[in-house]
């Protein structure tokens, strides 16, 4: 093992050890920030909401704070196996009956446009942040196996207006962000295994080489980011 692949091991192995969603290494954001606070928004529609699921809900922790001065009652899905525990069950399949949520909250989760109308009561909401689909796609350039996932943010939306609900808000915003130390990216890489798959410090040393060279050129470690909203309602008849 070389001196660059003994350094980063540390953080990858306390990556795999995270439970939940709460990073414990997170990259600075340099230019930008997104035009709205996704948990004030989800908070102020749970209070109004008598039944409420959280789709991919991680360990709860976001999902905990929206809930502050909710009298609803609070449902949650989660499949990734580390947060299984939680509440195992898919998000694209949900495991209720039809009408039964005033909200459905998504955030960074996939979704199905027809199972969430599905499970929406009439005057029902949806509310959805979710990561642009090039999210850090600087990366593919030392890793080829970066994914650019479709485009679910248009899909989503003709998918929901297909099922006769109405968008409401749609919004996308992208800002920059970076990383201080290499370490830190290979947490975040390894804590988010979607965005290069297989990712592991070994598997993946030559393009980590190429990056510890880039810092030590004195160019930083910088990356496109971003993030999409989405709110949808289904109209008070049915």
């Amino acid at each position: 093992m070389n001196d660059l692949a003994s350094d980063l091991k540390p953080f990858e192995q306390a990556a795999r050890r995270m439970r939940g969603w709460q990073l414990e290494y997170r990259p600075e954001v340099l230019e930008g920030d997104t035009p709205w606070n996704y948990e004030c928004l989800a908070s102020e529609l749970a209070k109004a909401s008598d039944s409420i699921v959280d789709l991919g809900t991680g360990g709860g922790e976001a999902y905990s704070s929206i809930l502050n001065g909710s009298n609803g009652h609070a449902y949650a899905t989660e499949e990734w196996g580390p947060n299984g525990p939680v509440t195992r069950c898919s998000s694209l399949q949900l495991p209720f009956s039809d009408q039964v949520f005033d909200l459905v909250l998504a955030r960074h989760e996939a979704i199905d446009p027809i199972e969430v109308s599905r499970v929406l009561r009439p005057k029902g909401r949806f509310l959805s942040q979710q990561v642009i689909r090039d999210f850090m796609h600087e990366l593919a350039a030392y890793f080829p196996e970066r994914i650019i996932f479709p485009d679910f943010f248009s899909e989503y939306q003709k998918g929901f207006l297909q099922s006769g609900l109405q968008v409401v808000r749609a919004e996308e915003f992208r800002y920059t962000i970076q990383f201080r130390e290499l370490c830190h990216l290979v947490y975040q890489l390894v804590a988010a295994p979607w965005t290069i798959p297989g990712f592991s410090v070994d598997s993946h040393i030559e393009g980590l080489s190429q990056l510890s060279d880039q810092q030590r050129n004195g160019i930083g470690l910088i990356f496109t980011a971003g993030y999409y909203l989405l709110e949808v309602k289904k109209d008070g008849i049915q």
